[in-house]
């Protein structure tokens, strides 16, 4: 949990901000020259308050934490919960898909640093599996992935996020015989393993 207290300067603020590319260029501009007088976390308060970031991120960033805000296309709005193999799942935006009706943009991110990936070299080959396999699994237990890869030395899948079916309290990793129906019709792949489903 972040101490609510910090409170670094405007100058401070914007300066993380700017660095976490949460924001496009001419809005941080906007925001520079708003809020003369205000600290960096009654900035940060507006901006939430705006809906321009959420809780999660403005406390990163009255820290002075931007690293890991963006990744590629996506934005990390706030972490939903661990996965297997060392990984963290996080909700983001997905910048390209901007302007689609409500919440069409957002997107579960399973994330495994390069790190992790080259201490554990198992994991990652079961990681890189699950990132393929994920694109061919099509049952309504199981999250749907979108697309998968490495941005910024951090590997990834993207899963389809819909509001009612990741609940925070009702995690698990999905485990599935051999024999369920988790692949595509016509499909000879049968998938042991997949993305996160409520239970």
């Amino acid at each position: 949990m972040s101490d609510m207290r910090a409170d670094p300067s405007r100058v401070r603020f914007l300066a993380a901000l700017g660095r976490s590319r949460l924001l496009a260029p001419a809005e941080l501009d906007r925001l520079a020259r708003g809020h003369p007088r205000a600290s960096g976390r009654e900035v940060a308060d507006a901006l939430v308050a705006a809906g321009a970031l959420t809780h999660y991120q403005a406390d990163k960033l009255v820290r002075g934490v931007w690293q890991g805000l963006a990744l590629g296309p996506y934005r990390i709005l706030a972490p939903l919960g661990r996965g297997g193999m060392g990984t963290v799942v996080y909700l983001a935006r997905d910048t390209r898909r901007a302007g689609l009706p409500a919440d069409a943009d957002l997107v579960a991110l399973k994330l495994l640093p390069h790190r992790k990936a080259e201490a554990d070299p198992k994991a990652f080959v079961r990681f890189r599996r699950e990132m393929t396999l994920g694109k061919r699994v099509e049952h309504p237990r199981v999250a749907r992935t979108l697309e998968s890869g490495e941005v910024d030395a951090v590997h990834f899948p993207a899963a389809h996020f819909d509001r009612w079916f990741w609940t925070a309290d009702r995690w698990r990793w999905a485990t599935r015989p051999a024999s369920a129906p988790t692949s595509r019709p016509g499909s000879t792949t049968s998938i042991r393993a997949g993305w996160f489903t409520a239970t």
